[in-house]
């Protein structure tokens, strides 16, 4: 088999406990042909010490470093790096996460055995607490360790354009495929979710069966800090990939699927207060001709909460 180029983009932000274990575990891969970007979204703790700390007690590793002078954000961030990316395939990787030694090996594997119009390749995921201790898996497992659920493979547009499935952190992705998105859209928060959207619009996903990454759920984990006060701009972020769902879909039940995620997400809003997420929904269920009694329904329980 032929071993293509994989760049890790290691992005941090206040991951000094953390990102010592999170580059050890790319360090001691299978695989050998890996290309590392380390990219500190100016960390206000000691994360860039640690970083340093690790690259001085390996310095073998030629591994590229960027530094931010004031806090870019995630997409900004990883675009910075992706610039200057030369892998075939790429990894995005929080430094709170780490990968395990078959990872990468694995999934270029998989990808390597697909037509070409497969651009992602993703498998189930460890999920551990604070300290690495195991809690649970993204999926669940039968008594021999596989998924007991049917994951979607293939074109998966409908089923992301519906609902979360997907952990971002089992992902491998082309070059290619980033390449022609224009890397991940830097007016959002996140990426993921408009990652999924628009990659999936055009290319397939394929599942690989096995737990190769731990994802690490701590207070700072995205999937956390969506919850807290004060982060309104995250589910507007979710609420503009909607927008865009609209645009992209094709036909009456990519529609359907839009709407099912769109009075999800709303509920999230409206419990989250965040108005300016709950107006883009109101107008996508008005331009979608969602029923008046239901829009009204929403619209008042949207006005309610910027009164409690």
């Amino acid at each position: 088999m032929e071993t293509p180029l994989v760049t890790v983009i290691c992005i941090s932000y206040n991951h000094a406990d953390y990102i010592y274990q999170a580059l050890a575990s790319l360090r001691d891969q299978a695989y050998a042909n890996v290309e590392v970007i380390i990219a500190d979204d100016s960390s206000t703790d000691h994360t860039k010490k640690e970083i340093l700390r690790f690259l001085n007690d390996h310095t073998s590793l030629q591994w590229k470093t960027l530094f931010n002078e004031v806090n870019r954000g995630n997409c900004k961030t990883f675009n910075d790096a992706f610039r200057q990316a030369k892998g075939k395939y790429i990894i995005d990787l929080a430094a709170d996460d780490y990968l395990y030694a078959s990872c990468i090996d694995k999934q270029v594997k998989l990808f390597e055995s697909l037509p070409e119009n497969y651009g992602v390749v993703f498998c189930n995921v460890d999920l551990v607490n604070q300290t690495g201790q195991w809690k649970s898996t993204h999926y669940p497992l039968n008594e021999k360790g596989k998924t007991k659920l049917m994951i979607s493979q293939g074109d998966v547009y409908e089923e992301v354009v519906k609902r979360y499935f997907i952990s971002p952190v089992g992902i491998m992705m082309k070059h290619a495929v980033l390449q022609q998105l224009g890397g991940y859209d830097e007016a959002l928060t996140y990426e993921d979710f408009d990652f999924w959207v628009r990659s999936s619009r055009t290319y397939h996903y394929a599942y690989l069966d096995e737990c190769l990454v731990a994802k690490r759920e701590t207070p700072l984990s995205l999937s956390t800090r969506f919850k807290k006060k004060g982060y309104e701009r995250m589910f507007e972020s979710t609420a503009r990939v909607c927008q865009k769902i609209a645009w992209l879909n094709q036909t009456e039940k990519e529609n359907k699927a839009l709407l099912l995620r769109i009075q999800y997400e709303i509920r999230q809003a409206i419990r989250y207060k965040a108005s300016g997420a709950v107006s883009i929904y109101l107008q996508l269920m008005e331009d979608l001709k969602v029923n008046r009694v239901t829009r009204i329904v929403y619209k008042v329980l949207g006005k309610l909460i910027v009164l409690f």
